[in-house]
């Protein structure tokens, strides 16, 4: 007889309308609308009632038809002839500095319009409209092009995948902070802006990990609850992560499952990563509070680090040997963020 009691969700699911019972197929919830995405994500912002929105909405209305040696600043956008659209402007023009990742595919869009912008009607305009969180995850696949009715597994689709470019360079970034202020002998401080922004890192998060994102952290209890044998941390994750599989493999996204969707942006199973890895602390390795769903890299050598391996080499301070160092001092700030997000801790 299994030691897993194979507990039914306690009717959440249902009431929150995100599906039937526990493992069972689930009708397809997503739908394909790749063809609209980019139109329905610009109506949103576009949509927005936000003071910022509305007075970028003005803004770009009005912006200047006039050539760009009218223009007062740098211009960002340039019409030529052949024009190539997507050209590297993100690397070329200052006004892509200090910008989110996402700010910046704001701007990239401005460029491949006909109106010209100066550099500061760009920022303003990317600033009213898009987050300014620097460490969310904009990521090349398409996932977020579905649209399904269920807004925990939308935002997983939204957030779930290979990073682009322009995040990989911000996360980077903030690792070889981390390393300076700790210094060669790892004893050093964290400076308050470098602390800063791994909270902000922890709240782009918020989509992927299992104690903001309600769905999954209902599935990782229910399953909890349901388990009937002796095993704990690390073990006891085991049965869990198999578990959880089985959840993913019962959400249908028509012609797949969400489990195999997930799986396909890099060929491998999507990854739980460990906050404070369960090599290090295998007592917290069960714990919803410490688990965030991640997208690991088909090969770093090829593709680059995924989601997985940035965390790592963030929470590592730029550790070659990333998968092994979890340093204190960001340990110590994680555990600061559960508390002030969560209530609760490890």
């Amino acid at each position: 007889m299994s030691i897993y009691a194979g507990k039914n969700f306690k009717g959440y699911l249902d009431q929150a309308g995100t599906g039937p019972k526990r493992h069972a197929r689930r009708p397809a919830g997503l739908v394909d609308n790749r063809a609209q995405s980019t139109v329905q994500r610009q109506q949103q912002a576009l949509a927005s009632s936000s003071p910022g929105v509305q007075e970028a909405v003005q803004l770009r209305s009005s912006a200047s038809v006039t050539p760009a040696s009218q223009s007062a600043s740098q211009v960002v956008q340039r019409v030529v002839d052949p024009y190539k659209p997507g050209r590297a402007l993100q690397s070329n023009y200052k006004v892509m500095r200090h910008m989110s990742p996402q700010q910046m595919k704001y701007i990239q869009g401005l460029h491949e319009e006909a109106k010209h912008y100066s550099s500061d009607e760009a920022v303003k305009l990317a600033q009213g409209t898009t987050s300014a969180n620097k460490f969310e995850w904009d990521v090349d696949n398409n996932l977020g092009s579905y649209q399904s009715p269920h807004a925990d597994i939308q935002s997983i689709l939204n957030s779930y995948g290979h990073p682009t470019t322009d995040v990989v360079k911000v996360y980077d970034d903030l690792a070889n902070r981390i390393k300076f202020d700790v210094g060669s002998g790892g004893k050093g401080k964290l400076q308050q802006g470098t602390a800063s922004d791994l909270h902000l890192l922890f709240d782009a998060a918020a989509p992927l990990h299992f104690a903001t994102n309600k769905t999954l952290g209902n599935l990782w209890q229910d399953n909890l609850d349901g388990y009937g044998g002796k095993k704990t941390g690390s073990g006891l994750y085991s049965v869990l992560r198999s578990e959880i599989t089985k959840d993913f493999k019962a959400e249908d996204v028509g012609h797949a499952t969400l489990n195999d969707v997930l799986k396909s942006v890099s060929g491998k199973p999507p990854e739980l990563h460990h906050l404070e890895y369960k090599s290090l602390f295998p007592q917290h390795a069960h714990k919803a509070n410490n688990l965030m769903l991640t997208e690991r890299s088909d090969s770093e050598s090829r593709s680059g680090m995924g989601q997985h391996e940035l965390m790592h080499w963030v929470a590592s301070g730029a550790n070659p040997n990333k998968f092994k160092v979890l340093l204190p001092q960001y340990q110590e700030e994680y555990e600061k963020w559960v508390k002030k997000t969560t209530g609760g801790g490890l």
